[in-house]
């Protein structure tokens, strides 16, 4: 499973996008699109994005750590791209960000190498 990475967002310069005419949930969908393993949902003015990893066991609090920067990265780029947009004055606002070590599956012999699949959600509010 690929880890979401916000470094592999970019913008192609061969890529006509009337951004003029786009809302700012719109914006937010086009840009978490661009971000492999990254989906986002609205629910109200709550913007939540997911993406899961797979990783030891031994690792959970390191995946949180890590897991709360690559969010915080992925919310400075929707927020650039708002502002590129014609949103200078967006806020995108962290509720909480949730990682949950969900299913388990065996990496070799005792609970060491036992990897689990964490769901990560980020919830942002969106003001405009």
């Amino acid at each position: 499973m690929m880890m979401v990475d916000p470094e592999v967002f970019i913008d192609s310069p061969n890529r006509f996008e009337p951004h003029a005419t786009q809302s700012a949930v719109e914006v937010v969908a086009s840009t978490v699109e661009k971000i492999p393993e990254m989906n986002v949902k609205f629910e109200d003015d709550v913007i939540l994005l997911k993406t899961s990893e797979t990783a030891r066991l031994q690792d959970a609090t390191q995946v949180a750590i890590d897991f709360g920067v690559r969010m915080d990265a992925v919310a400075d780029i929707i927020k650039e791209k708002l502002n590129s947009c014609g949103y200078p004055k967006a806020k995108l606002t962290q509720k909480f960000i949730d990682i949950d070590p969900g299913m388990w599956r065996p990496a070799g012999t005792g609970l060491a190498n036992r990897q689990l699949v964490y769901t990560v959600v980020g919830a942002y509010t969106l003001e405009v």
